[in-house]
């Protein structure tokens, strides 16, 4: 079945409204959300009726079943649990301050405070 690109947009959009709530308590980044839209968009597993109304597979069982597929791993990392896996405590360590914390500095700060811990490393 062919769709036009009008049907494409209403189905992305009627995704993404169902998608929304799964995606909060996720904690899912924006990209995150719109990686995993096109994803359910291209599965060919959800379809819109002529009054725009959402069938086919429901959207948490969809998201559960790429979640489940290795290839989509990526699309599901957050920092925070990229922060347990890894610790969580790197910035504090190489930085003295939070990644988010880190991140609110200036260019000029941030890129002055890597190269010192870079020095920092390269002297051990």
């Amino acid at each position: 079945m062919t769709t036009t690109p009008a049907e494409r947009t209403r189905l992305r959009a009627a995704i993404l409204e169902q998608l929304y709530p799964v995606a909060l308590s996720m904690k899912l980044s924006p990209a995150q959300v719109t990686d995993l839209a096109t994803r359910c968009l291209d599965s060919g597993k959800v379809f819109l009726t002529a009054d725009d109304a959402l069938v086919g597979w429901e959207l948490p069982d969809l998201v559960e079943s790429l979640q489940r597929d290795p290839a989509n791993a990526h699309v599901f990392k957050t920092e925070e649990s990229e922060s347990k896996k890894s610790g969580g405590d790197d910035f504090q360590k190489k930085y003295g301050m939070s990644k988010t914390e880190f991140d609110k500095l200036p260019a000029r700060r941030r890129l002055e405070l890597a190269n010192a811990a870079t020095a920092a490393e390269s002297k051990r």
